[in-house]
């Protein structure tokens, strides 16, 4: 006797509901640009897993149909007509087209459709023909409206829809709900507003925007309407410019929203005192990767900039690094591409920063020496210590240095002079031992020497411009 290990039906539909399942809020969706335009893969796929599957998913995989094109409607409608069982699953239907006679077969196989989605923003091009016929043949109990309220299209599928849609609500008898853009598709499509206003039986509305609570309320005010629900968040003081006072106590009562705080409630207990939309994260979803990529590349074309021009004035890049430690973390390695040591004071800053954060040294690119703070000429037999050269251990730990400049002319018309001496008249200068240490530490990456005066080792001086083009050939080479 064989043992049958297969899962009850229940399981099974439990477990492939999240997959198959689409949200109530992104089938209701009324936003310019559907949700359903982004790619992925057809769920159909679970159908083809094993007999039980195909069982159990195909109610869950009809239960919502989304129609996007002609073809998909064309291809719906010859499956409904092979299988007339597939069309008792349809609850929900979303068109966002006219999609011509396929229509006709779809709605009159689904009689049990229960959440109508209809689009009226339909090219002249378009045949509503199909849909028009069929929807007497059913009765849902929602009415969900796709349209622009700031520019509707009026054309004539459009209105023989409208027209078909005013003449079946009365037949309608559940229809209780409608969800609508805007106020201003009420105002456009005046047939409709008649057959809901005659029927008697809205009671929810839905729209977009807190300020087309009031208008909506007084074109529908004799629908026995129990809840009037708006769908974006409402801004801090927004409410104050509705006219509250000139309607009835019941709209208040009846009409919910959200605020930025998150929080759902009604009109009477909210609008007292609105939501801040503050704190806000930016990127707050994302991966931490990515917001550090993007963040870091906004940095860098704040701090990652030459700063010639700014040697007399205070450093304007500085606050950036202050508004976060994220901004510090991201920041501090573009702070630091470009580095302006004039004076001893800005060495021995620099060398504090480099023994606190020695990876700081592998993103430096340029550094541009000034005043003659090097190590003092002195022989051999010198017994001066590493730390009477305080450039010494920053070229150390400089491993992609490109640059090591001394004087660059353009700062003759830009800088001016510097207490009280004029650039020109400066010595730019490292010492022997400290300009070893670069080549040392960035020999593969260092192509440029500008207007430097290196000591050697027998007291006499190489000068260079330009990429490594020395004046001295024989005591470069040494």
């Amino acid at each position: 006797m064989s043992e049958d290990n297969s899962l009850p039906d229940e399981i099974i539909s439990e477990i492939l509901s999240p997959a198959l399942k689409v949200p109530d809020k992104k089938f209701a969706n009324t936003s310019d640009i559907s949700p359903f335009t982004e790619y992925s893969q057809s769920p159909s796929a679970y159908l083809l897993v094993c007999k039980s599957w195909l069982r159990v998913a195909t109610p869950l995989l009809y239960n919502v149909v989304v129609l996007r094109s002609k073809a998909q409607a064309k291809a719906l409608g010859q499956a409904l007509s092979k299988n007339k069982d597939l069309g008792q699953f349809i609850k929900h239907l979303r068109v966002e087209g006219g999609y011509g006679a396929p229509m006709r077969t779809i709605l009159k196989a689904a009689p049990n459709i229960t959440d109508l989605c209809l689009s009226f923003e339909i090219l002249a091009s378009d045949n509503t023909t199909g849909l028009c016929d069929g929807l007497a043949s059913i009765r849902p109990r929602r009415l969900i409206v796709l349209d622009n309220p700031r520019r509707p299209l009026h054309n004539k599928m459009i209105e023989r829809l409208a027209d078909a849609v005013a003449a079946a609500i009365p037949q309608w008898q559940q229809l209780t709900i409608l969800h609508c853009p805007s106020v201003k598709y009420i105002v456009d499509r005046p047939g409709i507003v008649e057959a809901l206003v005659d029927a008697r039986r809205l009671r929810e509305l839905t729209v977009k925007l807190i300020d087309d609570v009031i208008e909506a309320y007084s074109v529908l005010q004799d629908c026995p309407l129990r809840s009037i629900q708006v769908t974006d968040p409402v801004y801090p003081g927004q409410l104050e410019y509705l006219n509250w006072e000139d309607q009835s106590t019941s709209l208040k009562e009846i009409t919910k929203y959200e605020t930025y705080r998150g929080t759902a409630a009604d009109s009477a207990s909210s609008h007292v005192i609105p939501a801040p939309p503050f704190p806000f994260t930016p990127m707050a979803s994302e991966p931490q990767e990515v917001q550090d990529n993007i963040w870091s590349r906004v940095l860098y074309f704040l701090l990652s900039i030459p700063l010639w021009t700014g040697l007399q004035g205070p450093d304007s890049r500085l606050p950036f690094l202050l508004v976060s430690k994220t901004f510090y973390r991201l920041g501090l390695p573009h702070y630091y591409t470009h580095v302006v040591l004039i004076f001893s004071e800005s060495v021995s800053k620099f060398a504090n920063v480099l023994e606190s954060n020695p990876s700081l040294g592998q993103h430096v690119r340029t550094i541009v020496v000034g005043n003659d703070f090097s190590k003092p000429h002195h022989d051999a037999d010198s017994d001066l210590d590493d730390e009477s050269d305080p450039m010494l251990p920053i070229m150390s730990k400089m491993t992609g240095l490109t640059k090591l400049w001394g004087c660059v002319n353009g700062w003759y018309n830009w800088g001016g002079d510097i207490q009280g001496l004029p650039l020109r008249t400066w010595e730019f200068h490292v010492s022997w031992d400290a300009f070893l240490a670069a080549v040392n530490s960035s020999g593969r990456t260092l192509n440029e020497l500008n207007e430097l005066s290196i000591p050697t080792e027998d007291h006499g001086r190489s000068e260079f411009r330009g990429d490594f083009s020395p004046r001295n050939d024989e005591k470069f080479a040494r």
